[in-house]
């Protein structure tokens, strides 16, 4: 790889992991700030968890976009479906609802944690594809989806709160499979909130906040696979529109 290619992938990196992580592993104490706030402003501390990679992401995309144009952005090339792939989890979160022993409203409590969830990846994807799928153009799949996937594996840290070798490799092999199918994704679609819905579906399948709030196993799975469904249906669409339009 180029010189200048590397330099920005590693200030990208440094930044992604060294915000992010503040935030995740609470070395500032800022969790306990929400201890004063309503209970569903926890959702907030979702998307701060992200934040160091949008930065980076940010700060790469400038010096890469001094080099040569972009192609990704967060609508890709339709402001209108990728909106429309954003509304399909919030609707969803917000009919379902969200359990908690708090008395707030279910679907209200649904609402702000999806939207809390969906800025999460938009952080998150803004720097794994938004910036990297567009860095690494010309490089040969395999090799990009391997870079990308690595980068991504090390950003998360999770050997370091599970040092299990099975763990990590099937941790590693999620993204893996993430990163070969989101790619896809923005290749077709230009668009970092398309595949941030995608990117949804785990954070969705791991999401709980201690006694605060819960949703069930059969809420998930309902949710994630009307979500699904949904979200392929609109790609297909929006792929005949440009084939139509091209």
């Amino acid at each position: 790889m180029k010189v200048m290619r590397i330099v920005r992938i590693i200030i990208f990196f440094s930044i992604a992991v060294i915000g992010s992580n503040i935030m995740r592993f609470n070395l500032l104490r800022t969790d306990e700030l929400f201890n004063y706030w309503p209970v569903w402003s926890r959702a907030l501390i979702i998307p701060l968890q992200s934040f160091g990679v949008f930065i980076g992401s940010l700060i790469a995309i400038y010096l890469l976009r001094k080099k040569r144009n972009t192609t990704n952005s967060l609508w890709g090339s339709s402001q209108k479906w990728s909106l429309i792939m954003a509304l399909i989890p919030i609707l969803l979160f917000g009919i379902i609802g969200v359990e908690n022993g708090k008395g707030i409203n279910e679907h209200y409590l649904g609402i702000i944690i999806s939207i809390g969830l969906l800025i999460y990846c938009i952080f998150e994807e803004y720097g794994w594809r938004g910036y990297l799928e567009d860095e690494l153009i010309g490089e040969e799949e395999w090799k990009r989806v391997l870079i990308i996937s690595v980068l991504w594996y090390l950003w998360h840290l999770s050997f370091i709160n599970n040092s299990s070798i099975i763990f990590n490799l099937k941790f590693f092999g999620i993204l893996l499979i993430g990163t070969w199918g989101m790619g896809k994704v923005i290749q077709s679609t230009k668009s970092v909130l398309s595949v941030s819905c995608f990117h949804m579906i785990y954070n969705i399948l791991i999401l709980r906040m201690g006694y605060l709030f819960e949703v069930s196993e059969y809420k998930k799975i309902l949710i994630i696979g009307i979500c699904v469904i949904g979200w392929v249906m609109v790609v297909k669409i929006w792929e005949k529109e440009q084939e139509s339009n091209s």
